[in-house]
């Protein structure tokens, strides 16, 4: 159970703990998103690109550049 000097320690921001899971969210969860927002970008913009040229009439909803999908096994 944690103490109330423990937990005004935290909520002030000068537990050890808590530069911990500062430094493991850093870590585990900025980083990766740092990494992957370009991807995400580029494939958005493609796929709106996509729906544009449909819309326009430019392009059926067919994908002609992938085998169907399986969904049964």
């Amino acid at each position: 159970m944690v103490s109330a000097q423990q937990f005004g320690e935290a909520a002030a921001g000068r537990s050890d703990d808590d530069a911990v899971l500062r430094s493991q969210h850093v870590a585990g969860v900025e980083v990766p998103q740092q990494l992957v927002a370009p991807v995400v970008k580029r494939e958005l913009n493609s796929f709106l690109a996509f729906v544009k040229r449909r819309d326009a009439g430019l392009e059926t909803d067919e994908d002609t550049d992938q085998e169907p999908v399986k969904t049964t096994v």
